[in-house]
């Protein structure tokens, strides 16, 4: 009896999730379907609660239905405002040679999700989301990072001319300084 409650309600929490008229929007959408997956992997890592374990549980197979929705959620909300801004952030010339290298860097990151393999990568790209996109949660962020090389449907498209463009003004900025140093030693 337990379990077909406990099961019932996981169906019709996932049904609400993935319904588009549903009550979450934006962000609360976002981070209601990031909590549902953390539970969901968590629980295929060290298994289904008892109560939920008898009669028919199908919390494996939820995932699946949950992560294109999220995917779909986190283009919207994180991958293409974040490269609307940075690339807006790019293509003003005021920032610090250094200020600009990050944002860059983190432009390229979203364009080549794959380079995000490892916790600093991640950690540097949450970083620099938070700082175009204040009103997503950090915890959000980090943990889009840190799925975003699983999920190269993700990829934002690069705009080949504004990152050449940004390379060389940084090439000419960081040369610059180097001969300028060299000059006065």
């Amino acid at each position: 009896m337990t379990a077909g409650i406990s099961n019932g309600r996981l169906i019709a929490r996932t049904q609400t999730l993935i319904s588009t008229s549903s009550a979450f929007t934006g962000k609360d959408r976002l981070s209601a379907l990031q909590s549902q997956l953390q539970a969901l992997s968590q629980q295929q890592r060290s298994g289904t609660p008892w109560y939920r374990r008898f009669g028919l549980d199908i919390s494996g197979q939820l995932p699946a239905l949950l992560w294109p929705v999220y995917l779909r959620e986190a283009r919207a909300l994180i991958v293409t405002p974040a490269q609307q801004r940075l690339s807006q952030a790019l293509a003003n010339v005021s920032d610090s040679p250094q200020t600009e290298y990050d944002r860059l860097k983190a432009l390229l990151m979203l364009t080549q999700p794959a380079r995000v393999n490892d916790a600093p990568a991640q950690v540097f790209l949450a970083g620099q989301l938070q700082a175009v996109l204040p009103a997503v949660a950090p915890e959000q962020l980090s943990w889009f990072a840190a799925r975003l090389p699983a999920h190269p449907e993700l990829r934002a498209t690069p705009d080949d001319a504004l990152i050449a463009a940004t390379r060389a003004r940084l090439a000419v900025a960081i040369n610059g300084a180097q001969a300028q140093e060299q000059r006065y030693q």
